[in-house]
């Protein structure tokens, strides 16, 4: 009921004592009505998501990953939802963005301390290097002004009682999202581009190289057990840590392997233990599967060039490849492919002001210079896969994902958009578990225990 009509209301309802009058009411998912209604059906709403919110914050303590997915895919759509509806409600949303900034972040990624670029750069999508996490206060007007253009000729056709034209309303409504659309990606390209101004150097290569090479699509994915999509605790945030240019949490002081002092970038560097080759023959073999499902062959460390004579006792000047694939630039001749997984922001390269790209394209160099000659040798062609631990790809790997997504695309009769993010997602969690075995797999080498194959059983039953 409108205010000032309660009592004309009360003379035409007269022989219906029981019934209720109000100023306002839930209509739609929304509320309606007078304003100070409105706003305590709103901060009524907030205070129940209060509430969902630190439910989540504690479950982030142990499973980041899952509660992560839940809040940007699920809890944040229900405020959103509702702003959509209730103009000037941004006011009302204090509290909740407060409880997401001093409590969910916090314990979702195990830090209490962030600057204030790196809290803007949180709210940005993770296209744009950032959480997706929103200011609900921020996104409260510019949501309802939305809904409020694109609905403009259901609301005529309501309060002109005329028939709503809907092929003409899904036309107008699919112009409005487009134009706000393309008007939105320019405003977070401003918004990104300021944010980066204000981020440590070092910093602002990691978060500009994995925007560049889409290297964070992996935080917008369910986290599936049977496609290999979930990550304990300690994965999901050493990976957004290496992302943001943070140092990894709870380290041991001294590296089991060599003795010296244990650090994130020790950690991703260290060879002993054979840790970096394990990771680098996962993150091999699932290049490898993608390249057997798109072409149907795929040899595994194929010989590029055979060992000379003269170097078979003493050493080995052969060489071979990881893999190589036929067809893929060129029909019936081999690709051979080597990967590697490099380290880019090192303290060495730092010290020398070596950018992400210019050592990802020194790698390429080095892998182009030692295989090329023999490559062509064997009339085959060769295609470097550089990428660096935070997932920052070299071209020539994004053209073989871009090459692999469009094969099988159109072997598999899908969109050629959801299978290129799939591809790039499969690969980002096989560079995440690789890049784990450098920063917490153990370096120790174990005693043998005397029985080094089944040559020994045999003895057990002997009488």
């Amino acid at each position: 009921m409108k205010e000032g009509k309660e009592e004309r209301a009360r003379e035409v309802f007269a022989e219906y004592p029981d019934l209720e009058i109000v100023s306002h009411h839930r209509f739609l998912g929304g509320c309606v009505g007078a304003s100070a209604g409105v706003e305590a059906y709103v901060r009524k709403k907030v205070a129940t998501w209060v509430e969902c919110v630190r439910h989540l914050a504690r479950a982030a303590e142990k499973f980041p990953q899952s509660a992560y997915v839940a809040f940007t895919m699920s809890l944040q759509s229900e405020w959103k939802f509702l702003q959509r509806l209730i103009p000037g409600s941004s006011a009302w949303f204090g509290e909740l963005n407060d409880v997401i900034k001093r409590e969910f972040i916090p314990a979702l990624l195990a830090r209490r301390q962030f600057s204030e670029a790196e809290m803007e750069l949180f709210e940005l999508p993770v296209r744009w290097g950032g959480l997706g996490i929103l200011d609900p206060t921020k996104a409260a007007q510019s949501s309802y002004e939305l809904s409020f253009s694109a609905t403009s000729m259901v609301r005529e056709a309501i309060l002109g009682d005329e028939p709503l034209d809907v092929p003409g309303h899904r036309a107008y409504y699919a112009g409005q999202q487009r134009k706000r659309r393309a008007e939105g990606e320019a405003e977070l390209k401003a918004r990104y581009e300021e944010v980066l101004s204000k981020l440590r150097p070092e910093q602002r290569q990691k978060v500009q190289g994995q925007v560049d090479s889409k290297g964070m699509s992996w935080m917008s994915v369910v986290p599936r057990a049977k496609e290999s999509f979930d990550l304990s605790a300690q994965q999901w945030r050493d990976r957004v840590h290496l992302q943001y240019g943070w140092d990894l949490q709870g380290l041991p002081e001294k590296c089991d392997g060599c003795g010296k002092r244990f650090s994130t970038d020790h950690a991703l560097v260290c060879l002993k233990g054979g840790l970096i080759g394990w990771g680098h023959n996962q993150f091999r073999d699932v290049m490898g599967e993608f390249s057997r499902a798109a072409w149907n062959n795929c040899g595994w460390e194929p010989v590029v060039r055979e060992a000379s004579e003269r170097a078979r006792d003493g050493g080995s000047d052969g060489l071979r490849a990881d893999f190589v694939v036929r067809g893929v630039w060129e029909p019936d001749r081999d690709c051979l492919f080597d990967t590697r997984i490099i380290h880019a922001g090192s303290p060495g390269r730092a010290a020398q002001h070596i950018s992400y790209q210019n050592a990802l394209n020194t790698s390429a160099r080095e892998k182009v210079k030692l295989y090329k000659a023999a490559a062509e040798e064997r009339r085959a062609t060769f295609c470097p896969l550089i990428v660096t631990v935070e997932g920052i790809a070299h071209q020539s790997l994004q053209a073989f994902l871009r090459r692999i997504a469009a094969r099988l695309a159109a072997k598999w009769h899908k969109p050629l958009s959801t299978v290129t993010n799939w591809v790039r997602v499969r690969l980002q969690f096989a560079l995440i578990k690789a890049v784990d075995l450098r920063t917490r797999g153990s370096r120790k080498r174990w005693r043998s225990s005397g029985f080094e194959d089944g040559e020994g059983i045999a003895t057990l039953f002997q009488r």
